[in-house]
């Protein structure tokens, strides 16, 4: 049998591997309340990609209510957040050529900040920026069809920078 303090100093050996190896405890900050009402509208979008901003509002959507702390609402009268955002930038290039005529790949860039706003409060909970560098590799692509490859690239980019997004906020 061991003593308390066998133990004990048992207890605290495990807890500094336990901790050493990057696990730690967490909390939700205070208003990742479950069952939070959220209103997401499309974000302002000076950029040439005008339809992005509607495509990262639809993405963060999905991602927020997949937490289940947060319920998407389509008015902000009945919300208890609102998360407006404003693309900056957004940059999309081909750049791999298989031939002159053939796309391999699309760099996107993309630059943009978002708030979490209290609608109780009228405050602001949380403002963050966010940019992203990605080169997205396509299937060849002939140069009609270029539009189509941007698109998916820009589905890609929403969905990643709403992951980003939803860990920003519940972390």
């Amino acid at each position: 049998m061991l003593s308390s303090f066998q133990r004990s100093l048992l207890t605290l050996l495990f807890s500094f591997l336990l901790f050493g190896c990057g696990y730690r405890f967490y909390s939700h900050p205070s208003y990742a309340k479950a069952k939070s009402k959220i209103f997401i509208p499309p974000w302002e979008n000076p950029s040439s990609e005008s339809e992005f901003g509607a495509i990262l509002a639809e993405d963060l959507r999905k991602e927020l209510s997949t937490g289940g702390f947060f319920i998407p609402v389509w008015s902000a009268s009945s919300a208890d957040f609102v998360l407006k955002g404003k693309i900056n930038h957004v940059y999309l290039v081909p750049v791999g050529y298989l031939s002159f005529s053939q796309v391999t790949a699309i760099k996107v860039d993309f630059s943009g900040s978002y708030e979490l706003i209290d609608k109780k409060t009228g405050k602001v909970i949380l403002e963050r920026s966010i940019s992203r560098y990605v080169i997205y590799k396509t299937t060849q692509v002939n140069p009609e069809e270029v539009e189509l490859a941007k698109k998916q690239a820009l589905e890609r980019l929403a969905q990643e920078v709403s992951e980003i997004i939803f860990h920003q906020l519940m972390f």
